[in-house]
């Protein structure tokens, strides 16, 4: 077997069923309910036919009884408009309910494809297709356009393409050939993937901005 290819106009049981029986020379038995799989590549479609996001992994188990598929070294790439966008890749994964949900939970790490300017890593990252947007936490690092800081949650949403962050701390910048450093106070911060940008907020009051230049 080389592949399993999953999508919302085929239903997830129906190709399992097909491939089980394909592969599988086992008796019958209701104890035997997870088998394993070498290749696995799963597609997803909005409602109009847009492409949301492919996951591939060359090692996984899917889980007969709950249609879960539990996998290691995972890709995930998500598109605008057809166009891949943003790439997530983690040492473990865990797919529920044909895309509904997939949870990254090792290792992860989120680029963008378009350009060098934004890249993230954490500890786990929850894609929720009925809400189209991910959730992610955990020892959050971001670099953005030359900008690096810490943060404990954020949220990525895909009809937007932004990805807001919460609870900042440690926002550092560094222009070398200016010879200036400049740091920051915010609670919050916005990436608007669309247009490359960045914002820095706070709930109440005003971002604090302390500006350093070297000799």
């Amino acid at each position: 077997m080389n592949k399993l290819q999953i999508s919302k106009r085929v239903s997830y049981v129906f190709l399992l069923a097909i491939f089980l029986s394909a592969c599988s020379n086992e008796p019958d038995n209701k104890q035997i309910s997870s088998f394993k799989f070498n290749d696995i590549y799963v597609e997803q479609l909005d409602k109009n036919g847009i492409k949301q996001f492919t996951f591939k992994t060359k090692k996984a188990k899917i889980n007969e009884l709950d249609k879960s598929i539990k996998a290691k070294d995972s890709l995930v790439i998500f598109f605008q408009g057809n166009k891949p966008n943003y790439k997530l890749t983690s040492n473990t994964s865990n797919l529920t309910g044909n895309g509904e949900k997939i949870l990254l939970d090792s290792g992860i790490e989120m680029i963008s494809l378009l350009n060098n300017d934004f890249s993230l890593k954490a500890d786990s990252i929850l894609w929720i297709k009925e809400l189209a947007q991910a959730t992610i936490e955990g020892n959050i690092v971001v670099k953005i356009k030359g900008s690096s800081f810490l943060a404990k949650k954020a949220i990525y949403n895909h009809k937007q393409n932004t990805v807001k962050f919460t609870g900042i701390d440690e926002y550092n910048y560094s222009n070398l050939n200016n010879k200036a450093k400049i740091s920051l106070m915010a609670e919050n911060a916005m990436w608007r993937g669309d247009i490359n940008t960045l914002t820095f907020t706070n709930n109440e009051s005003k971002v604090l901005t302390k500006i350093f230049i070297y000799k």
